[in-house]
């Protein structure tokens, strides 16, 4: 297990969780409920050393910053992704390690102070690695 597997499950568990919905069944002889996970990001601020902890982090090990968009699409959010080929949850090799809304990061990060993180040159050769779209 990585150095930095600890500090970023208790990121993701600041910054996200996880709202069990019950979803009606019309017109079913079922009479169970279907239940469907959803993800949901806190109010979590990450404070300035944390997000230099993550930076140290990609930098250090292959990690990727990649840049997505909230659920319902109006809002820039972010997925820290470890580079795994040995994990076999997908076919593409990574695992999903915290993700966190643009509002979370630290007052002055933003998209535009992480461009050069997102599109340099080694963080997209581990996106291409890990076979993940270039943002």
């Amino acid at each position: 297990m990585e150095l930095y597997t600890k500090f970023f499950q208790l990121l993701k568990d600041n910054t996200t969780g996880i709202n069990q919905i019950c979803i009606p069944i019309m017109h079913s002889d079922n009479s169970m409920p279907i239940f469907r996970n959803e993800l949901f990001y806190t109010d979590y601020k990450i404070s300035e050393h944390d997000f230099e902890t993550i930076l140290y982090y990609i930098n250090k090990y292959d990690l990727i910053l990649y840049p997505i968009l909230s659920q319902f699409g109006f809002e820039q959010a972010y997925q820290v992704i470890e580079i795994d080929p040995l994990v076999k949850s997908n076919d593409f090799g990574y695992k999903i390690l915290c993700q966190f809304r643009g509002a979370q990061l630290p007052d002055d990060e933003n998209f535009d102070s992480l461009y050069t993180i997102i599109y340099n040159k080694k963080n997209l050769d581990k996106l291409k690695k890990c076979g993940l779209n270039e943002p």
